[in-house]
């Protein structure tokens, strides 16, 4: 459950992106390896990065093809269920801190039904903390490097928790920022 990124030489012409492929992961869970080319800056050629099981690909229902039906997904509410299956996905993180992120308490998560939806403020939040974390897991190379740095204090973001972060528009943006710098080797 891992991630490599492979550097081939340099190739010209616009950057692909593959098909996921999925099959079974641990517990039955299905899995994505899907293969992702990006064009490095300044012409460098193209990175390929090999993404395994990251959560945006694990849940069937976040895995709408364009913006817009994420946008509706989110807008509707995503189902209680998104949110067990994110408690349950991270291994490094524990369940309170990603109800935290979210904004969301156990007394209200008990009181819904399994089929009633998350508010879209909740959805929202937990759109964003799977994307970030998947993002997080491709660009520092392993789930739990990414779960680690994500329930850390981060320099970049003036010692805040990236995690703690995630409940705001704004916050999100810095996380994604940070990680982008990362990316490009600009840590501070």
């Amino acid at each position: 459950m891992s991630s490599t990124i492979v550097r081939p030489e340099a190739r010209k012409g616009p950057a692909k992106v593959s098909s996921p492929v999925y099959g079974e992961g641990r517990g039955g869970v299905p899995i994505a390896n899907a293969v992702i080319a990006k064009k490095r800056p300044r012409g460098r050629g193209v990175a390929v990065v090999k993404v395994y099981a990251g959560p945006i690909e694990v849940f069937d229902y976040l895995k709408g093809s364009t913006v817009i039906e994420r946008h509706r997904l989110v807008s509707k509410g995503l189902p209680k269920k998104a949110l067990e299956d994110a408690i349950h996905w991270f291994d490094e993180i524990p369940k309170q801190v990603v109800l935290d992120a979210i904004g969301i308490s156990q007394k209200t998560v008990d009181r819904k039904d399994q089929d009633e939806p998350l508010n879209p403020q909740h959805s929202n939040a937990l759109f964003s903390l799977l994307e970030v974390s998947s993002l997080a897991e491709s660009i520092l190379g392993s789930k739990q490097l990414a779960e680690q740095w994500m329930n850390s204090p981060a320099i970049g973001l003036d010692g805040a928790k990236p995690i703690s972060l995630l409940g705001t528009g704004p916050g999100v943006e810095a996380v994604k920022d940070l990680l982008s710098r990362i990316d490009y080797g600009v840590y501070a």
